[in-house]
């Protein structure tokens, strides 16, 4: 019996010539925990997207902004179509959406998802006001919310301004 100990601690797998066995159990757990710390920060980065997009849903559908969008919504279906502080109030808002998406808080699919519709609507309603801003201040305002506009809803602005221009 003896025997068989001392031929199992002399063998390849626990005796000289085995340090490859305890290299490989190494980089076994090592990658495995490589591959779960990545796997935590992932989850850690998604739950931190859905808490953004529903801080922003909730920043969106709060009672004050419903009472503004619903001032300009209304001035705008009775003609009255000038760039006022209500406007500049939700442009404003979406301002804020587009620096997120610049620097990397929310990806610009998970915003386009979830707000396309506002943006493309309030887009379609500013855009005057807002190129008329631009020139007389002299700089580009909402700068960010067009610049979102163009990278992720060109062809979807493109579509919804032709059934824009045909409703009126």
């Amino acid at each position: 019996m003896t025997n068989e100990v001392a031929q199992a601690l002399q063998s390849h797998y626990w005796g000289a010539g085995s340090e490859w066995l305890w290299a490989f159990g190494q980089f076994v757990v090592i990658s495995i925990t490589a591959w779960l710390i990545f796997r935590q920060v992932k989850v850690a980065a998604m739950s931190h997207v859905v808490q953004a997009v529903c801080t922003i849903q909730e920043r969106c559908h709060s009672e004050r902004m419903q009472h503004v969008r619903l001032d300009v919504c209304s001035k705008w279906k009775n003609g009255k179509r000038e760039f006022d502080g209500a406007c500049e109030h939700i442009a404003n808002f979406f301002e804020e959406l587009g620096t997120f998406v610049k620097i990397g808080a929310i990806p610009k699919r998970s915003l386009w998802d979830v707000q396309s519709w506002n943006i493309e609507h309030y887009w379609n309603i500013f855009e005057k006001g807002i190129a008329h801003a631009r020139v007389e201040y002299e700089e580009q305002v909402i700068a960010n919310l067009s610049n979102y506009l163009m990278r992720c809803g060109k062809s979807v602005m493109q579509k919804a301004s032709l059934l824009w221009t045909k409703r009126q």
